[in-house]
């Protein structure tokens, strides 16, 4: 599920100077910093065999894991078991909680005068030095080793690209609007305030857990609780998707609050991945109360700025909520009509597409739908118009009206080519067979067939380029296509 504000747009007559220098530094730090711990990882790893602490530590590594209740306990073991080596090595150069377990029931047990027991305990120390070097070990906030590295720099670090693009992306949407509403100073501050707490609540609720946290999300969550709180009863403009609907609705601040808590609440409780819930409900709660106490108070906020934005409506919005009123009350011919107008005005907005072909699923024999699979198919061929053409296309063939329609030689020829031309090479062929399969072959069907080829020769599928280009020579012998496919197949 996913709920974000669109109540406001960017203004570039004022830009958002610290947002996007926030950006700036998380970007800077994750490929200048973090991208050396590659480098190091691997060389990590190899030292760790190499040294022998691998053989040394494993069958230690099995019974810290079920000393400590660890849900990983059956799975190590049966890891080891296989002789999974290169993915244990991954697990135990990382878990920092294992050097804890062997300073305190290891190593003292050692004799003084093994000289084994001495070059593990040497290696081990000069092992832990190294692996503590990498950026989000460093920096990242350890709930049983809390530092004031980890506080701070863990808000700036990341763990993958998508990790880092995700956040960037949702502190641009939150950041903008914030910065202008409360000003750039008061703006970066309770940012970072929000960061730390978020961490603080981590650290409080996991305080035994050797589980190093990274990322902005706890900050960001923080920026969300400070926009709600803003807001406060106001109604707003917000964007929502519940799995594969989604839509727009106006609701007020204070009730979306809760819903997004009790989404970090679930996740904390319930889910089963390596998201940090207590961080985001950490940010979030934090953000709210903060500008609650502070707005008016400590932080003047840009009242006129709030107002003006929200009373501004955008003409594609305004019409789509005149087009969901219209399905809503079961006026369907309305909603048609304002469907076309919105792809003659609007041509970008993707739910429209999607909103139209619903309201012309019962009609697909109707001229106004072949209207409409036309016009689909004169969009360029990117990848969020190829999946429209795709839903266009299986509505089709699933109606005996849409297979009627499938029978036009040149519907389908079109078709053909758009699919080919997106790289939706199977489709393309499916159309392809049933414009072959009929008694009155159109010539133009001969530069199809070698263009097809010829798209398939460049995803290196050599065998079906060969075999388009023979079918054009067999079908089409006379033609200048099959000139050039004798030419090319010698």
């Amino acid at each position: 599920m996913l709920i974000i504000p669109v109540e406001h747009k960017v203004d570039w007559a004022r830009p958002p100077y610290i947002t996007l220098t926030i950006i700036f530094l998380n970007c800077l730090i994750f490929f200048a910093y973090q991208s050396l711990d590659n480098d190091k990882l691997i060389s990590l790893d190899k030292s760790y065999v190499d040294k022998g602490l691998y053989t040394l530590e494993l069958n230690h590594y099995v019974r810290y894991l079920g000393r400590s209740g660890s849900d990983q306990y059956e799975q190590i073991k049966q890891l080891k078991e296989a002789g999974k080596k290169q993915w244990l090595v991954q697990q135990m150069v990382h878990d920092v909680g294992f050097d804890h377990y062997l300073d305190r029931y290891v190593f003292p047990r050692q004799e003084a005068f093994d000289d084994v027991a001495v070059q593990w305990e040497f290696d081990r120390e000069s092992f832990e030095r190294n692996r503590d070097s990498l950026s989000y070990i460093q920096f990242g906030i350890i709930p049983a080793e809390v530092t004031f590295e980890g506080l701070l720099g863990s808000i700036f670090m990341h763990g993958s690209f998508d990790h880092l693009l995700g956040n960037m992306v949702f502190l641009f949407i939150f950041g903008f609007s914030l910065e202008a509403a409360l000003g750039k100073i008061a703006y970066f501050m309770m940012y970072m305030t929000t960061g730390v707490l978020a961490n603080l609540l981590y650290v409080v609720l996991e305080s035994e857990s050797y589980v190093f946290g990274v990322g902005a999300s706890g900050a960001i969550s923080g920026l969300m609780g400070m926009y709600l709180g803003l807001y406060g009863f106001r109604k707003i403009n917000f964007f929502y998707s519940l799995g594969f609907y989604f839509n727009y609705v106006k609701a007020s601040a204070a009730l979306v609050f809760p819903i997004w808590v009790l989404k970090e609440l679930y996740g904390a409780f319930l889910s089963d991945d390596h998201v940090n819930y207590w961080a985001h409900t950490g940010g979030l709660l934090s953000g709210y109360i903060l500008v609650l106490v502070t707005k008016g108070n400590a932080v003047k906020v840009d009242q006129e700025y709030l107002e003006k934005k929200s009373e501004q409506v955008d003409p594609c919005e305004q019409k789509w909520r005149s087009l969901e009123n219209a399905v809503h009350s079961l006026r369907l011919d309305e909603a048609r009509r304002i469907c076309k107008v919105m792809l003659d005005e609007f041509p970008s907005r993707n739910e429209t597409y999607y909103q139209y072909l619903n309201l012309l699923k019962a009609d697909m024999g109707t001229s106004e739908a072949k209207e409409f699979v036309l016009r689909v198919f004169k969009l360029p061929t990117y990848y969020q118009n190829s999946a429209i053409m795709l839903d266009v296309y299986k509505e089709l063939k699933s109606t005996d009206a849409g297979k009627a329609l499938l029978l036009n030689q040149k519907l389908l020829m079109f078709m053909t080519k758009k699919f080919s031309e997106a790289g939706e090479g199977d489709v393309a062929e499916e159309l392809v067979l049933k414009l072959m399969a009929a008694e009155n072959k159109p010539p133009e069907i001969a530069l199809l067939l070698f263009d097809m080829g010829n798209r398939f020769g460049e995803d290196g599928n050599q065998d079906r380029k060969v075999r388009y280009f023979r079918k054009v020579i067999e079908v089409f012998p006379d033609t200048k296509e099959a000139e050039l496919c004798r030419a090319v197949l010698g």
